[in-house]
Parts: C-alpha cells; structure tokens; sequence
C-alpha cells in the first residue's frame, strides 16, 4: 500500500485542535510539547511556594 500525502493549511491543522475536547487537547500539548508534565510540575510547585510565601506574610494570595 502507497503512502498519500494531504496537504492542509495551518490554519485548518489550528481550527481541527481548537474541536477537540479539553482531555484531547492535552494529549495533543504533550506530543507536540516534550517535557510538558515537568513544566507543569515546575509552575504548580512555584505556585505552591508563592503562596506559602504570601501567607507567611499575612498576604492573601488570591486578592
């Protein structure tokens, strides 16, 4: 069997992503982004550590 190559714009490839369901679109982040899980680790650790830091502080984090 032959391989067929279809051409599509970007902008199609862009719309097609925009379709898919929230669990879909993180599957497709995390092939087209490697690394994705600890870049997410990182931010949700750092978050974790603003807010530590804003309640040591007497600050509120969420104002």
């Amino acid at each position: 069997m032959g391989v067929v190559t279809l051409e599509v714009p970007e902008s199609q490839v862009v719309e097609w992503g925009q379709q898919l369901s929230p669990e879909a679109k993180q599957s497709l982040l995390r092939a087209l982004i490697p690394g994705l899980d600890q870049l997410e680790a990182l931010v949700d650790h750092g978050a974790r550590q603003a807010r530590a830091i804003c309640a040591e502080r007497g600050l509120d984090w969420n104002a």
